[in-house]
């Protein structure tokens, strides 16, 4: 038979030796057995994320691309439009300064044509 006093420290005396689990920081089994990624798969995973985030800069960009491109044709077909016009216009124009010559022309020899000065000097009521 042994002594109370020897009981409680062989008692403590057995559990000495084994740890105790740190109640702060308690993890689950699982938690324990999870594996820590390494440097080369943390680096894969920020690379796949820039991969992405420049995959959706690409197709933002062709897809302005796209429409630059349709702005070009647009422009193009104003352009040529307008070069239309301003040809018909000069032609018009050239048409306009021939008939205006042979009027002047036919006016000098039937000798009704006065010049700018003459029409200021004339009376505008005779009579």
């Amino acid at each position: 038979m042994f002594t109370i006093d020897y009981e409680a420290w062989r008692t403590r005396r057995g559990f000495d030796n084994v740890p105790l689990p740190d109640q702060k920081n308690v993890l689950s089994f699982e938690e324990h057995l999870k594996v820590v990624p390494n440097e080369v798969e943390v680096v894969r995973h920020e690379c796949e994320g820039e991969k992405n985030e420049l995959k959706r800069r690409i197709r933002e960009l062709e897809t302005q691309s796209r429409d630059l491109d349709l702005d070009v044709v647009y422009y193009k077909k104003q352009l040529r439009n307008v070069e239309k016009e301003r040809d018909q216009l000069a032609e018009d124009f050239t048409d306009l300064q021939a008939s205006h010559q042979k009027i002047q022309g036919k006016l000098k020899v039937a000798g009704m044509w006065k010049t700018t000065e003459e029409w200021e000097r004339a009376d505008p009521f005779p009579g």
